[in-house]
């Protein structure tokens, strides 16, 4: 497990295996504690920790979907907000393929046609706390949400899920990511101009959608599969 390798060198000895869930994370945790690693700690929850001495790794499963989605919609958002439940669906269905960029509660209202801007406004912060989306910072520090479950193909989100599962604290912008691990910076982008902007000692990584193209500059290159198949980036 490389990136349990690369956590603990960057000095973290907490994890916080995210997920909505314990089932999802169960095999993670197993797979985990089984390879044998000394003085690590870990904790499992939907809740995120704010801790310099954590980091928070989301452990993605497709196990019992349909029930744990039914389940935390009728837990945290059917009931709590007093919502139909097929509205809650087509909310869940709404915010889950407008993953990563900035939701509009003015445009969230229009189209479900709901007259309290604080009542959209709590139905998205529940989804945020939910399980079923991982609050990711977006830009002007705007908070985006990234579904757990997702079967797109959008580069940007897949990247960003991909590095949440490895523990990396995320944030991005239209055409940057920055991670960060510890002390450990990444700096993702799909175009090299973003990446010679970055004045932080960062790792710089170019996702491209062809062949890698030819070191240079410090620039590491993937494909969009070989990226999401590599676990250490140190």
């Amino acid at each position: 497990m490389e990136h349990i390798k690369t956590i603990l060198k960057n000095g973290i000895r907490n994890i916080n295996l995210v997920a909505p869930d314990v089932r999802c994370s169960a095999r993670v945790k197993e797979r985990i504690l089984g390879c044998g690693f000394r003085g690590l700690t870990l904790e499992e929850g939907r809740e995120w920790k704010n801790d310099s001495l954590w980091c928070n790794m989301v452990c993605y499963s497709s196990k019992d979907e349909e029930l744990i989605t039914s389940h935390l919609l009728l837990m945290k958002i059917i009931g709590p907000l007093c919502l139909d439940g097929r509205c809650a669906r087509d909310f869940y269905s709404e915010l889950r393929s407008g993953a990563v960029f900035n939701i509009s509660t003015k445009s969230f209202m229009r189209k479900f046609h709901l007259s309290s801007f604080y009542k959209a406004r709590s139905i998205i912060e529940s989804f945020a706390s939910s399980g079923l989306f991982i609050p990711v910072c977006g830009e002007k520090g705007r908070i985006c949400l990234i579904p757990y479950y997702y079967e797109g193909d959008d580069a940007r989100v897949l990247a960003i899920r991909h590095l949440l599962s490895l523990g990396y604290e995320v944030s991005f912008s239209t055409s940057l990511i920055k991670a960060r691990l510890g002390s450990s910076l990444l700096a993702v982008a799909q175009d090299i101009d973003p990446l010679n902007t970055i004045q932080e000692k960062a790792a710089k990584i170019l996702v491209s959608p062809q062949s890698p193209v030819i070191n240079f500059s410090g620039i590491r290159s993937y494909t969009l599969e070989s990226f999401l198949s590599c676990t250490a980036f140190s």
